[in-house]
């Protein structure tokens, strides 16, 4: 799914998976680690300014969704050197 080259349906995205990330120490946040993961693998796209919002609330977490969000910002540095 990329959403990188769509602003509103990358925000919209980007939003989503924000609700979760709030909800994530609950039941509901339970798909999170999914989405980081197809995030980190590319399999979902989003803008880069959505991308870091993801990102930087994903590392608030603790145990893999903070490990996840590792994974997107080492990938993200890789590719920019």
């Amino acid at each position: 799914l990329d959403y990188s080259q769509y602003k509103e349906q990358s925000y919209e995205m980007a939003q989503i998976i924000l609700g979760m990330l709030r909800y994530s120490k609950n039941s509901s946040g339970m798909d999170v680690p999914e989405f980081l993961l197809a995030i980190a693998t590319k399999k979902l796209r989003l803008r880069e300014s959505d991308k870091v919002k993801v990102v930087d609330s994903a590392r608030m977490n603790g145990g893999i969704i903070r490990g996840l969000s590792e994974c997107i910002i080492a990938e993200t540095r890789v590719n920019r050197a």
